[in-house]
């Protein structure tokens, strides 16, 4: 269908080799069932144990699996050769299942209408039960009810079967018809819709991984290669760690500057605290002299008063403001300039080594991008092929909708063709089932007897008996085709897709790789399994991975980094020349030995000793308490006054001179914790200068062997990096790009379309046509032999079956009138009991009948007379006595 649908909107020249490109297409969607399931529901109005019930019928069929095993397919489907089909008797030994039961089929397309003529013919002569009796059997009642409890049964299980084929014949019709796109071909659609999508996914998500992981690892490599000279030479300097040499004289030098700094601070405050201390020392000493001169006079009374207290205990007017120091610090300050000095000089090294291998450098960039625009053509490439597979997707939608309408108009053309045949069979069920009822309900036929009796009953039966004559080849043609048609669609085809399972596929394994050979996979491998891949697929591996398209795009051809690598290699082999350097000139060394030689110069013993003594030897506010306590002694009142004002200055200096001066103190304290530690560099600061030195003679001594070795293993670097994300790329698209789940539904969903959608209810339709034919062949019988017990008028009379006991007179009779005349071993020497049948030939001189010994011609006792009803007289006793007379028999009636 689909090819014809291609074809139709292609040129004549070209119909053939499209039509065999959207083989190749459904052929390889139709036939790669994945893991996930589809989304079609195999159970619709609760159809699936009818379904199983035909699958299994029809795997009876034919037992073999690989029914192409004889046929070579591609002879057949690619080269159009059909001489296999030729040997008719290979195909009836293949399909023996399928031909033993066609030939049923047409046995009975050609038995049933005979048989219907024969009966007919048969039927009006009086045969086969065409002449009606008067009166029943024996046993007629027995087989009244089994032949009607059977023909019950049996019509009840055709009626299964006719409830079945409309039910399959709405779900055929519903799957033609399309409503909302859930029919064959609305599946169909969406199954193509997502195998459209996941490739335009899959190629496009491919395409932008690819391209974005090369562009953003080419930036990387790009930048690498271009500052290769300056990267070794970077390498070959934090080898002899000369950066890090440096940065720690940019630190010696900020040191220098913390030192000047804290010198100063120190001299600061060492002049202030100076100051500071000769003003309180004289203030303390101007008042010892007020209390001493008051107290040396007769008339006071200065006791308990220890003059030695009125002194200051610091001292800080002693102390060196190491002004020479500060002079040798200030000589070693601005060495930070030295030091850019050494920094431009190695700069003016890293340009003068890339000028050398710029050339390389840019031949193996433009070989870099040589291979982006490259790998981006292979990528514009695949996204053109995938263009390409999709240009023909327009057309074949526009087909699809296009067969859509056809289908939905056909639809109701197949659909009221099936009720009408499902009315058939409905009709035959129907007219037993009336012929029954009226068996059943309606009184015996004859004479005054109700239009509703058994005889119409019987005559409904036989209705059904006609139809079924009538209709039964017309309707085992239908069944016959349809079951060759559908029955080899689902045996050859819709059995290897039913449960999704690949290893039923196996049969056509070898067709599919040739096919697939021939069209597209020209290189494919020697190991290339159709069914692997479908397996594969079902593993949710990734496509790639899957289909083994290594032969149709060829990862390595794409990742080809040969080229570049040689433009790489090229530049281990280049040659560098550079000049010495100076990394510790002159003047920097002098200013590192000028501030080691003033770090040496700093000892802070005597500063920590003078900060670890008291201001004053007692506190001044305890000086005043004892001064007044001395005023209160003292008469003078001018003396007093005087002692008092001494103690207000006391205590006026406690709160301005004492806290300034503790105050300084403090900072001065920290000021020389400060300096104390900057006076702990000076080894390091030797260190220094002897690692500088021994960093610049390293360097200059091996300096182009060392950048040489450092831009070979740079290069090998970027070499690695390459080759770690071509591996990385290729990894990606074989492990977990385009993973296989999202398309299974999608695949299956296109196969089970066509397989459940369809061809289950159409496959489900003739099994029930089958079934219910079959069943009218049991009905046809037992209505046939219900319908004789239906037209007998009168049924048995019991009582010539029983023996008369009640009779006492002579010569009784005890013997049933059945068994008169048998023989010991059962053989029927008399006459059998015919009832009333001839009762009108009889009058009353037939009574009584004869006896028994003269039936048999010999004598035998007569019987007890019968003395029941002696005293009784007509109508209430025995009979008149003209019946009685000259005999020796005696009724009790």
């Amino acid at each position: 269908m689909l090819i014809a649908l291609k074809s139709s909107y292609l040129p004549s020249n070209k119909k053939k080799m499209n039509a065999k490109m959207l083989l190749s297409c459904c052929f390889i969607v139709m036939a790669l069932p994945l893991c996930q399931t589809s989304k079609i529901d195999d159970n619709q109005m609760g159809m699936k144990v009818l379904y199983n019930m035909v699958n299994i019928f029809l795997g009876d069929v034919v037992h073999k699996e690989e029914a192409f095993t004889y046929l070579n397919l591609t002879e057949i489907v690619i080269n159009n050769n059909y001489h296999a089909f030729e040997d008719w008797r290979a195909l009836l030994k293949n399909y023996i299942g399928f031909s033993v039961c066609i030939a049923i089929g047409i046995v009975f397309i050609v038995i049933m209408p005979l048989t219907g003529l024969i009966f007919c013919c048969c039927r009006c002569c009086g045969r086969c039960g065409g002449k009606s009796k008067l009166h029943e059997t024996k046993n007629g009642r027995c087989k009244r009810r089994c032949y009607c409890t059977v023909l019950v049964i049996l019509n009840t299980v055709a009626l299964a079967g006719v409830i079945c084929s409309f039910l399959c014949n709405q779900l055929t019709y519903n799957s033609l018809k399309n409503d909302n796109n859930q029919g064959t071909i609305g599946t169909i659609s969406g199954a193509l819709s997502d195998v459209e999508n996941f490739i335009n996914g899959s190629i496009n998500n491919a395409s932008d991984y690819v391209i974005d992981t090369f562009d953003s690892t080419s930036s990387d490599i790009l930048k690498n290669i271009n500052d290769l000279a300056l990267k070794a030479v970077d390498n070959v300097l934090e080898s002899i760690k000369v950066q890090e040499l440096l940065n720690q004289a940019y630190n010696v030098g900020a040191d220098a500057n913390n030192t000047r700094e804290e010198l100063d601070t120190v001299a600061r405050l060492l002049t202030n605290l100076s100051q500071e201390g000769t003003e309180l020392s004289n203030n303390v000493t101007d008042i010892k002299n007020t209390i001493t001169k008051i107290c040396s006079k007769p008339s006071s009374n200065c006791s308990g008063s220890d003059l030695s207290n009125y002194n200051t205990d610091a001292n800080f007017s002693t102390l060196d403001l190491m002004s020479k120091e500060a002079e040798r610090v200030k000589d070693s300050l601005e060495m930070t300039k030295y030091i850019a000095d050494a920094e431009k000089e190695i700069n003016n090294t890293k340009n003068t080594a890339h000028s050398q291998v710029e050339d390389k450098t840019k031949d193996a960039s433009a070989e870099i991008d040589k291979f982006k625009k490259s790998l981006k053509e292979g990528m514009n490439d695949l996204l053109k092929q995938k263009e390409d597979i999709f240009k023909n997707f327009p057309h074949i939608y526009t087909k699809l909708n296009d067969i859509d309408k056809d289908s939905k108009d056909y639809s109701k053309i197949v659909y009221y063709a099936g009720i009408g045949v499902c009315c058939a069979y409905l009709l035959i069920v129907a007219l037993y089932y009336i012929g029954i009822l009226f068996g059943l309900c309606g009184e015996r036929p004859g004479e005054g007897a109700p239009c509703c009796n058994t005889g119409t009953g019987s005559n409904f039966l036989m209705a059904g008996v006609g139809f079924t004559f009538l209709f039964y080849w017309i309707l085992m043609i239908i069944c016959t085709v349809m079951f060759a048609v559908g029955g080899i669609a689902y045996t050859e085809v819709c059995r290897n897709f039913d449960d999704h399972d690949p290893s039923k596929l196996k049969s056509i394994d070898s067709f599919a790789v040739d096919y697939l050979r021939r069209e597209f996979y020209t290189d494919a491998p020697s190991n290339f399994s159709f069914v692997k891949s479908i397996q594969n697929c079902q593993n949710n591996q990734a496509l790639y991975t899957a289909l083994q398209l290594d032969q149709i795009v060829n990862l390595d051809k794409y990742t080809n980094i040969t080229d570049l690598k040689k433009k790489i290699n090229e530049l281990k082999d280049q040659p560098i020349k550079l000049d010495n350097i100076t990394i510790i000139n002159d003047q920097l060394l002098m200013k590192l030995q000028n501030f080691t030689q003033a770090l040496e110069g700093i000892n802070l013993t005597a500063y920590f000793t003078e900060l670890n003594k008291n201001l004053t030897v007692v506190p001044l506010t305890n000086l005043a308490k004892e001064l007044g306590y001395i005023t209160g002694k003292v008469q003078d009142p001018s003396d007093k006054d005087t002692l008092n004002k001494s103690a207000e200055r006391l205590i006026e200096l406690d709160q301005t001179t004492i806290p300034l001066m503790k105050s300084n103190v403090g900072e001065l304290r920290t000021a020389l914790f400060k300096l104390q530690n900057q006076t702990n560099l000076k080894n390091s600061v030797n260190k220094l200068i002897s690692q500088l030195k021994a960093a610049e003679d390293s360097f200059n001594t091996n300096k182009s062997s060392l950048i040489v070795m450092q831009i070979a293993d740079i290069a090998e670097s970027v070499i690695n990096t390459i080759n770690q994300t071509a591996n990385d790329v290729k990894t990606e698209l074989k492990e977990n790009l385009a993973h296989c789940a999202p398309l299974s539904s999608a695949l299956y969903t296109f196969t089970d379309s066509f397989c459940v959608l369809l061809l289950n209810p159409v496959n489900a339709l003739w099994f029930s046509f089958g079934w219910v034919l079959f069943f009218f062949l049991l009905c046809l019988i037992f209505a046939v032999l219900l319908t004789d017990q239906y037209r007998v008028q009168h049924k048995y009379e019991k009582e010539f079956d029983d023996p008369n006991f009640m009779y006492s007179g002579a010569q009784a009779d005890t013997i049933p009138l059945t068994s008169v005349n048998q023989s010991p071993r059962g053989a029927h020497m008399a006459m059998s009991n015919d009832g009333y049948r001839h009762d009108y030939k009889r009058g009353p001189a037939g009574y009584p009948p004869p006896s028994y010994e003269e039936q048999m011609g010999y004598q035998m006792f007569p019987p007890p007379k019968y003395n029941g009803h002696q005293n009784l007289s007509p109508p209430h006793g025995g009979p008149p006595s003209n019946h009685g007379q000259g005999n020796n028999y005696s009724y009790p009636y």
